[in-house]
Parts: C-alpha cells; structure tokens; sequence
C-alpha cells in the first residue's frame, strides 16, 4: 500500500512538472523583444507581460509568470482593471496594459505596440557547465549562420557536464559527417566528449542532446 501511495505522488509531480511554462521573465525591457532570461514558471502559472509609462515618459516592459487564476481575472475585467495610476519605487506609473499567454515563450509578442519584423536567427538556450539542460534559464539570437547546441563531456574531474549555444552550421555540418562516418567504422569519438547535436528550430537544444536529431554520440556504432 505504501509503494501504490509513493508511487501515486510520484505521477502527480511527473504531471505537474511537466505542465510548466517556460516564460521569458525580465523587468524593465524598453521592448519585450529584448528580454533574454527564462524562467521556469510553478505549476499553474502562465506567461504574462506588463507594460508601464513613468512620469518622465518612458514606456517599459515586465515579463514574468503569474498564476492561472489572476490571469482569469485580467482576462474577464479587461483594461477596466488598467486605468489606476500605480506607485513603484517611488516613482509614479501608468499601467498601460497586463496580458497573459498561456503557451510556452509567448510573453514576447504581447502588450506590444507592434510585432518585431521576422527573422531568420535562432532563439537558443546558452549555458555552460550544467549538469542538466533544465538548469538554463538564458537564451540569446544566433547569428544567422549559427543554430542551437548541445555538448554533453566528463570534465578534468570525471563529472559529467552539459554546454549549451550557438554553433555555426559549418561546423555542425562536419559534425554530421563525423556521424556517419563513426557510424560507418564503429569508431569512438574520445572519453571525454559524449554527445554533440545541433538543431535548427527555436529553443530545441534544451532537450537532452542524446535525444536531438543527428546527435554525434561517443561510442555509437
């Protein structure tokens, strides 16, 4: 009975964790488009942005997670909730508008005056000496030759590590071949180094690199 227990409370925290929101969470941005921080929200909270104007004129931007609930309270009042002028470090605030998304890294494209023009580069997780993907909480455009990175390596100490960035599509492009050639010759690629992967979608090399696509891992045959 105590295992059925422990392992229902097991599922129930699977479930919730795996339900959280990954918000973009900045204070003070001139544009939403400019925040490079994510949080992981808690369970049951939603991405949301809210735009002020100060005295002196300056318009900026919050970006955050706030639970579903207030989020249902915004949503049903609407600007009638936004008219009041607010006081914040002593400074006097306009709040000009507060919208919630309740989709991952959507807080970036609302409250706006406009939406940002399109772009070719990636948004992608950039983190050093991780022992998790999930412990990156930055990301950052590439340049329009570079997509997303993963690298999973044992340092000097034997422990096991993760590197996440941007990589330059030639270089990702040799780390294919490398692939199929390991592949091909059943020949490892070091002790040290145990996973390389590129990926060329938005945000996508935060899952594990094993798990990427074309993912150069050591010893595969």
């Amino acid at each position: 009975m105590a295992r059925l227990a422990a392992y229902i409370v097991i599922s129930v925290l699977t479930i919730c964790v795996s339900g959280q929101r990954h918000c973009y969470s900045c204070n003070e941005r001139e544009r939403p488009q400019d925040c490079e921080n994510v949080a992981t929200c808690s369970a049951g909270e939603q991405c949301i942005t809210d735009k002020y104007i100060s005295e002196e004129g300056h318009t900026f931007f919050n970006l955050g997670c706030r639970p579903g609930r207030v989020c249902q309270i915004l949503n049903q009042f609407g600007k009638r909730a936004l008219t009041a002028s607010v006081s914040r470090d002593k400074r006097r605030l306009i709040h000009l508008c507060t919208k919630c998304c309740d989709t991952d890294y959507c807080n970036k494209d609302i409250c706006a005056d406009s939406t940002p023009p399109p772009t070719m580069q990636k948004r992608c997780y950039v983190c050093d000496d991780l022992t998790k993907t999930t412990q990156c909480e930055f990301e950052k455009s590439c340049e329009p030759d570079e997509v997303c990175f993963s690298e999973e390596y044992l340092n000097d100490n034997g422990e096991f590590r993760i590197n996440l960035g941007c990589q330059r599509k030639v270089v990702c492009d040799a780390l294919s071949s490398a692939l199929k050639n390991n592949q091909q010759t059943g020949r490892d690629t070091g002790v040290n180094h145990l996973c390389n992967a590129c990926c060329s979608s938005d945000h996508c090399n935060l899952t594990p690199c094993k798990n990427i696509t074309n993912a150069f891992v050591a010893g595969r045959r």
